[in-house]
């Protein structure tokens, strides 16, 4: 449970949708959807991916391996976004 929390939060903040870290894992967008709702485990090669995408984004998912999980967003992560917003055609 505490990895669907944490994969959540972390995909939220960044603002992707599942769809988009699906195919940034390599994996369905349902195994997205079923590890969120911890509907189903998590297989350890894709989270170390996962861990490795959001850690390029500025987001530390690391504590999901420990026994408590914690998000970290860097300040980095708020810069980009809010880059990311100015520039971007509505």
């Amino acid at each position: 449970m505490k990895i669907s929390i944490v994969l959540r939060a972390a995909r939220s903040g960044l603002g992707i949708s599942q769809a988009d870290l699906a195919s940034e894992l390599g994996v369905s967008q349902s195994t997205i959807t079923r590890c969120e709702r911890g509907a189903g485990s998590f297989p350890a090669n894709i989270l170390l991916r996962a861990i490795s995408f959001f850690r390029a984004h500025d987001i530390d998912i690391t504590g999901v391996l420990e026994d408590n999980p914690t998000v970290v967003f860097r300040s980095q992560m708020f810069e980009t976004l809010e880059k990311n917003r100015e520039t971007s055609p509505d």
